[in-house]
C-alpha cells in the first residue's frame, strides 16, 4: 500500500504548505511551485493560483507617462505571475 499512499501524502503536504502560505497572505501564484505541484493543483482551480493582471486606469493627461506609471505599478504589485498595464479608458 505505500505506493498508493505516497501521492496522497505528497498532496496532503502540498495542501498544508498552501494553507500556511494563504494564512500568511501569500497567493499560490507566488509560491514557486514545481510543474508537478501545479499539475496536482490543477483540478482545484484555486483563484490565487491563477495569473493576475492589474490594470491601472490613468488620466488622459498621464498617457505620455504610461511606461513610468506601469514601472511604479510593477514595483508596488510585483510578484510571480503578476503583470501590470496602464491605460486610459472611459467606462460608461
Amino acid at each position: 500500500m505505500p505506493v498508493l499512499r505516497a501521492p496522497q501524502e505528497r498532496e496532503l503536504a502540498l495542501m498544508n504548505r498552501i494553507r500556511q502560505a494563504l494564512e500568511n497572505e501569500t497567493p499560490v501564484r507566488a509560491m514557486g511551485l514545481t510543474p508537478e505541484e501545479e499539475l496536482t493543483l490543477s483540478g482545484f482551480n484555486l483563484i490565487s493560483a491563477k495569473p493576475m493582471l492589474i490594470v491601472l486606469n490613468i488620466a488622459e493627461e498621464d498617457a505620455p507617462r504610461t511606461e513610468e506609471i506601469e514601472a511604479e505599478g510593477r514595483g508596488t504589485f510585483e510578484g510571480r505571475n503578476t503583470a501590470v498595464i496602464a491605460l486610459c479608458a472611459r467606462f460608461c
